[in-house]
């Protein structure tokens, strides 16, 4: 009997391992991995939907200080009763109607600046934020990428405390099973049968906790996906580093380039510079171009059809101080501007190497409880050996059961922590994304499939 379980947990660890080096090829089709999760959430999530939406309502907004020809137009008809009309003799003798007691006019104005200063600096500014507006969503989807990675490893771990509470619970019912025959056999005594027992009782609760688990981590993984909750979950359990190297500098170097946060500074440096001497500009003439057209009741001093151009230079005298401050509230955010970035670039230093060294810790860590496993199910085949013989007790067969369901719980934990703080920091020195056109074979090298 103990050698028959021996064999299943044996089995049982044999499993893990087979699914832990199983290539992704043999996964069957519809399998995700992490980087199919991501651009799946990134595609239907209801968050990503409306991180798209306010990057298009920052879009629109953007769009009405855009530098382009926006000529201003209004049409006018207005209708006029008054009193009797005025009418004057002309030299021949005849009436002219002066004032109609009737007056109708229909009136066309189109107004369009034709020259103002700073139209450079203006598209400049109109340029970062656009800017702005992209690095903003791809922060906001950066963040949702690290969240479903963290959801996909989260499933991965419940699936594995699963299999181990099975594991534990098969592992119970088949030493009742022994006991009971120890018990016949005369060598163990009957108290053993209900230390046993709740044994069982106690796998069986860990097993429905469990379950539990991975009912609400695949519901939480399904929900950042933008899925129906209870849409079955299939997971690549292959478990590979994404990062060629573990060189924090190199990390940290790459992380400066790419993270959105240091371009979103950059592009709100360029906007607020331009916005400075856009400021700076008021005060210097500008152009207007004004045209009109109008047909209106005819008067003795009215014409029938009128229609005008006007060429008008428009110089500020005075503006109240307004141009001046401006100016300087521009200064003092670029100024702020210039703290955050240097503050910012310290926090993705920080950022990379807590990562780094976070992932170090997991995978020392994943060393150790591998080695913790190892002594438990030593420690595990003596107590039970001596129970068999009559030179142990239940309880210590039972404890010892106990540290190994530790030492997996641990060493499950670890492993895929270990992968997790990988990818984790895999998103931090990528910019916190998976574009779309990224695939699992090319992410060590950094390239993009065309």
């Amino acid at each position: 009997m103990r050698r028959e379980i021996q064999f299943n947990r044996s089995l049982h660890v044999c499993v893990m391992l087979w699914l832990c080096l199983l290539p992704l090829g043999c996964f069957a089709q519809g399998v995700l991995t992490v980087d199919s999760a991501v651009v799946e959430a990134l595609q239907n999530s209801p968050q990503a939907k409306a991180i798209l939406k306010e990057r298009d309502a920052k879009r629109v907004g953007i769009d009405r200080e855009k530098p382009v020809a926006r000529p201003i137009a209004d049409a006018r008809l207005s209708g006029t009763l008054q009193g009797n009309p005025v009418r004057f003799p002309r030299p021949d003798g005849s009436q002219a109607m002066f004032l109609p007691d009737r007056f109708l006019r229909l009136e066309l104005n189109i107004e369009q600046i034709v020259y103002r200063p700073g139209i450079g600096a203006a598209r400049r500014r109109y340029a970062s934020q656009l800017v702005v507006a992209d690095e903003e969503t791809r922060k906001a989807q950066g963040e949702l990428a690290l969240a479903v990675t963290k959801a996909y490893f989260d499933v991965l771990k419940a699936e594995a405390g699963v299999v181990q509470a099975q594991d534990g619970l098969a592992f119970a019912l088949r030493y009742r099973v022994f006991v009971e025959g120890q018990i016949t056999a005369g060598v163990a005594k009957p108290v053993d049968l209900e230390t046993v027992k709740a044994q069982v009782s106690e796998a069986e609760a860990a097993q429905v906790t469990a379950t539990n688990g991975l009912i609400l981590a695949k519901m939480n993984f399904n929900r950042l996906l933008g899925r129906p909750l209870e849409t079955e979950v299939n997971l690549s359990s292959t478990l590979q580093s994404p990062l060629s190297s573990d060189d924090p500098k190199s990390a940290t170097e790459t992380a400066l380039k790419r993270r959105p946060e240091i371009r979103l500074i950059d592009a709100n440096l360029i906007g607020t510079k331009e916005g400075a001497f856009l400021a700076k500009t008021q005060t210097q003439p500008s152009m207007i171009v004004r045209g009109q057209a109008a047909e209106q009741t005819p008067t003795a001093l009215l014409p029938e059809t009128y229609y005008a151009l006007t060429l008008e230079i428009r110089i500020p005298i005075f503006d109240g101080g307004k141009a001046k401050s401006e100016a300087e509230e521009a200064r003092i955010q670029g100024e702020r501007l210039f703290a955050l970035r240097e503050e910012a670039i310290n926090g993705i230093k920080i950022e990379v190497m807590q990562a780094s060294l976070q992932r170090t810790e997991a995978k020392a860590k994943s060393v150790s409880a591998s080695a913790k496993v190892k002594s438990a199910e030593a420690t595990l085949r003596v107590a039970e050996k001596a129970y068999e013989v009559g030179r142990g007790t239940l309880i210590e067969v039972q404890n010892a059961r106990r540290e190994l369901e530790t030492a997996l719980t641990l060493f499950n934990r670890t492993t895929y922590d270990d992968v997790l703080r990988s990818e984790a920091l895999y998103r931090h020195v990528q910019g916190l994304d998976v574009p779309e056109n990224v695939t699992p074979e090319n992410r060590k090298a950094g390239k993009r499939s065309k």
